[in-house]
């Protein structure tokens, strides 16, 4: 099984790290990697911390990776 671009994401940051640096919980975050979903509200805030790309965190909203 292949690990999704969020699954990576949440991994290099780590989800604490992720829910404190948001002012989320733990467990909404988890939830995230659940349903391979980050709100769009947070999408920027996870790109910044993890280095991923938004295109590559949620291509449904941002589309395509211009090049």
């Amino acid at each position: 099984m292949q690990i999704t671009n969020i699954e990576k994401a949440l991994r290099i940051v780590g989800k604490s790290e992720i829910a404190k640096q948001i002012g989320i919980t733990r467990a909404a975050v988890y939830v995230w990697g659940k349903k391979n979903k980050i709100p769009p509200h947070h999408v920027l805030k996870v790109e910044e911390l993890s280095g991923i790309s938004r295109y590559d965190l949620s291509p449904e909203i941002y589309g395509k990776k211009p090049e």
